[in-house]
């Protein structure tokens, strides 16, 4: 009997309490030790509250740690259940100064072998199918009264059916998605293979995971994971006739291609490619000992395509950026592998399509997308299929015109593969967010890289993709609504916005002046200042803003590629710092407010930031130096910062603080210009998203923290 209740079922999970595994849908999770020895013992305890003091006696008696590490550990497991909301917690409930408790529903469960899952199933559906013999009969015996009365009904309905049908009600072309796997946690990307009977597709089960290759037979329905040793498992395709998935495990800096045989199930992985600072988007070739790579081999290249023969490992350019800034994101051979099409994201922040004659080398084709990159496939060779977040678009290249064959308010899709009469593609139901912003104290003097208080979680939204702190009370978001960009202040009190700003183009703060309200902003690559007009006003000590209306005044033009910029506050005039490129050459230009006139400041840096004594700067690439208004000499800090376009970087007294990441984890770095000290603070990127907030008023820092959730794998028939 014992044996028996091995297991317990938390909710939607299930626990087994002798071998200490977690699952989800039968589905193993990988959970850290100590957060797994964590909810063994909130379980054992579940009839009340655990003290802090408990946690440190009881599941971190091995070790000394903070309470900032105890917390963290519990802020896991809730993102592993999606039990982030905590106004409204489904498992774990905290009380102040009594501690913690798990509140979800717990029941019994007998543990069962996979053999014994089957073995159920299958006694299941000899007993519907005895049911069915005999209810079966039982109809036979007034099957005549029933006739007649089905043919009485059908003849009253075809008159008002056919009115239906003259009415339009049923859409003549409507397409049905139809759910193909039911294996649960994140997908990221996928592959159907040439005979359609296999999906490949990259994720992971749990957020604290490792994104792995799984493949999925369409037919019996099973799913097996290929590999257990990638970092960041992220684009795959088939090659070798569906003998082989080729895959690459995206870790900035040290990137790598691979390959798994579908021969040889269970074994290890082979490395094609190792060493390389980005390996993204793969696809199959012109042949099946041939596939399409996007890459780079250091960090100041360009990713460009390449095509990788497998069989020789050599390496052919096969597109190529024309200017400097310009980026690839995707791009795929047609059906007769005589054109490419590819998506670039260009230096004006524009999004760029174009499809070229592989022989002849010639553009046929180009359109400018919307503000954003969507994945694309081929449904045959004069028609491409462009998949936007909740609109499949049919573009046909012979007459140029687009069609919407699909369109999904309530889901967001993300990625697809086409096949020669269906489309299999990833939908995410949007009805449970799982994106939140997260507010924590952070101590720069403490010795530990953990935040030092208890985190703060804002519901602001999951359409919200940056905040910038405005004042204590409220903060800056920018997010994308129904197509459109809204910029608005967010009360942390009352969890009300009031938009201050809307625009087709994205929004990015890049400096707020409360002096003056006034904004400093990039709408799309140009930069600009937002004024709040005289309807709105401020109080000292938090403000409280009315009507809010603004005006726009540019200060760069399209054409201009510019990087970051700040105010400057410690001048009599009011000036604007910003990177620009020119001529290949990045420089620091000084605009100044009143006059509007440009001079510069410095040549071959492409970022600043302004302390009381010292301007800090960064080159090209990113390194930092230290430069005194007094006598203008400069040092370097041997320091190197991140200038993607989620990262962020901060002076604040004598620190510096920036974001990093690799795709697997985030990193916060603080360097000390006094004492020469580096700290880095390591998470998960799904838990740190590296688009940071600090504060100017105290020591409080924000950023995006993300949930996994579940999508399905779906077909379209054409």
């Amino acid at each position: 009997m014992q044996e028996e209740c091995n297991r317990v079922q938390l909710g939607d999970f299930t626990l087994d309490l002798k071998q200490q595994v977690l699952y989800l849908d039968e589905f193993e999770l990988s959970v850290e030790p100590k957060v797994l020895e964590l909810l063994l013992y909130l379980y054992q305890c579940r009839q009340g509250y655990v003290t802090l003091k408990a946690l440190h006696e009881n599941v971190w008696s091995d070790r000394v740690v903070s309470d900032t590490a105890v917390r963290s550990a519990i802020k896991k497991l809730r993102t592993l259940f999606n039990d982030t909301d905590l106004n409204a917690p489904k498992y774990i409930k905290s009380v102040p100064k009594r501690g913690y408790k798990l509140i979800c529903s717990v029941k019994l469960s007998p543990k069962q072998t996979p053999s014994q899952i089957s073995l159920n199933r299958s006694e299941t559906l000899k007993q519907a199918v005895i049911i069915t013999q005999a209810q079966k009969r039982q109809w036979q015996f007034g099957h005549y009264v029933a006739l007649s009365l089905v043919l009485l009904m059908i003849s009253l309905s075809i008159i008002g059916a056919k009115q239906l049908i003259d009415n339009n009600l049923v859409p003549e072309n409507e397409i049905a998605l139809i759910s193909v796997s039911s294996f649960p946690g994140e997908k990221l990307t996928l592959e159907v293979s040439s005979d359609d009977s296999l999906i490949a597709f990259t994720g992971k089960l749990a957020s604290e995971q490792d994104n792995q290759v799984y493949l999925l037979d369409k037919q019996s329905g099973h799913v097996d994971q290929l590999t257990y040793d990638a970092n960041n498992a992220t684009f795959l395709t088939f090659a070798g006739n569906n003998t082989q998935v080729i895959y690459s495990d995206l870790i900035a800096g040290n990137s790598s291609l691979r390959n798994v045989s579908l021969k040889k199930r269970g074994v290890t992985s082979t490395t094609l490619m190792a060493g390389f600072h980005f390996i993204g988007d793969v696809h199959i070739g012109s042949h099946e000992r041939e596939v399409i790579v996007l890459l780079s081999k250091t960090a100041n290249d360009t990713p460009m395509y390449y095509r990788l023969n497998l069989d020789t490992l050599g390496l052919d350019l096969l597109l190529s950026t024309n200017n400097t800034g310009e980026e690839f994101s995707m791009a795929k051979l047609s059906p007769d592998k005589q054109k490419i099409a590819a998506i670039k994201e260009l230096n004006n922040k524009q999004v760029e399509l174009s499809v070229i004659d592989l022989a002849s080398k010639k553009l046929v084709f180009q359109k400018m997308l919307p503000h954003i990159t969507p994945p694309i496939d081929w449904k045959s060779n004069t028609e491409l299929l462009l998949l936007y977040p909740n609109q499949l678009v049919l573009l046909d290249l012979n007459n140029q015109t687009e069609k919407v064959i699909l369109n999904d308010d309530k889901s967001r899709f993300s990625w697809l593969s086409v096949g020669s009469n269906k489309l299999t593609l990833l939908q995410q139901d949007l009805s449970r967010q799982n994106r939140f912003y997260v507010e924590e104290n952070i101590n720069f003097t403490d010795s530990c890289n953990e935040p030092c208080q208890p985190s703060h979680f804002l519901d602001m939204g999951s359409e919200v993709y940056s905040v910038f702190y405005a004042d204590k009370q409220h903060k800056w978001i920018t997010s994308k609504i129904e197509g459109q960009n809204e910029l608005a202040l967010y009360d942390d009190q009352t969890g009300k916005k009031s938009v201050f700003f809307t625009g087709n183009e994205e929004i990015e703060i890049q400096h707020f002046s409360p002096h003056d309200s006034t904004l400093l902003v990039k709408l799309a690559n140009r930069l600009a200042i937002l004024t709040l007009n005289d309807e709105a006003s401020s109080e000292q000590g938090g403000a409280e803003y009315g009507v809010l209306r603004s005006t726009i005044r540019y200060l760069t033009a399209q054409h201009q590629v510019v990087s970051d910029a700040v105010f400057s506050v410690f001048e009599k005039e009011r000036h604007v710092f910003y990177g620009e490129r020119i001529g290949g050459r990045w420089q620091i230009q000084k605009l100044n407010l009143s006059t509007m006139k440009v001079e510069l400041f410095m040549a071959d840096y492409r970022s600043i930031r302004i302390t009381n004594k010292d301007y800090i700067l960064a080159n090209g690439s990113g390194w930092l130096f230290s430069m005194s208004k007094d006598n203008n000499s400069i040092t370097p800090l041997n320091e190197q910062i991140n200038f993607d376009i989620i990262t962020r970087w901060y002076v604040k007294g004598s620190k510096v603080i920036w974001s990093d990441f690799d795709y697997r984890f985030s990193y916060i770095h603080t360097f000390d210009l006094l004492s020469k000290q580096h700290k880095t603070r390591q998470d998960r990127f799904y838990h740190l998203f590296p688009r940071i907030s600090l504060s100017s008023l105290d020591d409080k820092l924000i950023y995006r923290s993300k949930s996994i959730q579940n999508n399905e794998i779906k077909e379209v028939i054409f």
